[in-house]
């Protein structure tokens, strides 16, 4: 494990919590380095290919669906696995920093991260405004709505 002095907080959640919009608030009052996630994904797909590792191709609101139907069993598969193949360049991006950094990203796991540096957990108990923030980068197709309903 490579660890700095500099302050690292890794925010994490479901999509459509408002990671995106806390991070960015955090961005612009401290000053530090931004990384999300999801673009840590581009970077696996340039090692490996779908056939390869399906689960860096696939965000955690589809993953489940290599396990079966929409269920909150499923679900949590799909975000376990998710996590724990996405990991390995998670890992290797907080190493590149050397800086202070916020992370942010739904497939943070909070178990591998607490030991290099504050965990901040998004959630939402208002529905309406979680489903406003989940389609914004998402059509409100079947798929979608399917997932976002569990």
């Amino acid at each position: 494990m490579v660890k700095s002095d500099a302050e690292k907080i890794f925010i994490y959640g479901v999509p459509g919590a408002g990671k995106t919009t806390v991070s960015a608030a955090l961005h612009e009052k401290l000053q530090y380095s931004l990384v999300e996630a999801d673009s840590l994904r581009e970077l696996a797909q340039k090692e490996k290919t779908e056939h390869e590792d399906a689960f860096v191709y696939v965000g955690t609101t589809e993953a489940f669906r290599r396990f079966g139907k929409p269920t909150k069993d499923n679900m949590l598969k799909g975000l376990q696995v998710v996590r724990e193949h996405m990991a390995p360049y998670v890992l290797k991006e907080i190493a590149r920093h050397n800086d202070a950094l916020i992370m942010e990203g739904a497939f943070l796991d909070p178990r591998r991260l607490a030991a290099y540096g504050k965990l901040l957990l998004i959630t939402t108990s208002d529905t309406q405004r979680h489903r406003v923030q989940y389609f914004v980068h998402r059509e409100q197709d079947k798929e979608h709505l399917e997932a976002f309903q569990v």
